[in-house]
């Protein structure tokens, strides 16, 4: 499971459970988000596990307003899920941390198949109506926001913080050079696009001192890597993507899945 070892599993299966009986909730999906996800965690990095749940029966049929998501911090463990709702309003309006949790190879925990559903056919049929255009606009804003916080404000910047603003301005290039989602792995997504070899071996250099050192490491403030920013920036930015899928679709098909889980949830 990528870059997570037995006994980091075991720990982490241990801590969802606890996590779930506490809040009265069924897991869904939880899976490694951030960078374990992405393909360059640290010696230090945390475990992010991101996914979705069912509310119990109880909280389902209460007159109080449910808790619309739940999550959870102890030292190197990160849990955040969002009730199936929630979830899936975001997938329709083409949220790019959850499509990103969908690609993620590092499951600790699947029940679609417990409710009917094909896990793979739900995905490919979820990346065939999102829009790409709001995806698009989506990892700009990351990018910008990322780049304004901890690289303009900073004579000194983690690799961390470079590798976020880098990797939402290539999944944007991605989507205007490719015309579908990006790949969830940083590597394969700068692997398929055009890039000036100068800069693609200085970005792999980036991520292997990611690999080495600990989240907190920071590098000088590298002529480099703000010109890369900057022409990405303008480059990017210059372009407009093509408006793509079916949100009135996507709506339908979730509402479908969402009412089929419920069903054989709460009425079994």
């Amino acid at each position: 499971m990528g870059q997570i070892n037995e006994k980091e599993i075991k720990q982490i299966n241990t801590f969802i459970s606890h996590f779930s009986s506490k809040n009265e909730i069924l897991p869904l999906l939880l899976v490694e988000s951030g960078s374990r996800m992405w393909g360059f965690a640290s010696l230090d990095s945390d475990f992010d596990v991101r996914g979705l749940h069912l509310t119990s029966l109880t909280t389902e049929l209460s007159i109080s307003k449910n808790e619309e998501q739940f999550e959870y911090l102890k030292e190197l463990m990160d849990v955040v899920s969002y009730d199936i709702n929630k979830h899936f309003n975001l997938l329709i309006s083409s949220n790019p941390n959850l499509l990103e949790q969908l690609q993620s190879d590092i499951v600790y925990i699947n029940n679609f198949s417990k409710f009917g559903i094909n896990y793979k056919e739900f995905k490919k049929k979820i990346f065939s109506l999102v829009n790409l255009k709001s995806l698009f606009y989506h990892y700009i804003s990351m990018a910008h926001k990322n780049y304004d916080k901890y690289i303009l404000s900073e004579n000194k910047f983690t690799y961390k913080k470079s590798l976020y603003v880098l990797r939402s301005l290539f999944c944007a290039k991605y989507i205007i050079e490719k015309e579908k989602v990006p790949p969830v792995i940083f590597r394969a997504v700068i692997n398929e696009l055009n890039i000036d070899k100068k800069y693609l071996n200085f970005i792999n250099e980036i991520l292997e001192q990611k690999e080495k050192s600990n989240e907190k490491t920071k590098i000088e403030n590298s002529k480099v890597i703000s010109s890369l920013i900057e022409d990405l920036f303008q480059e990017i930015e210059s372009l407009t993507p093509k408006e793509t899928g079916d949100k009135t679709e996507l709506m339908r098909y979730l509402n479908e899945i969402a009412i089929q889980i419920k069903i054989k949830a709460y009425l079994k």
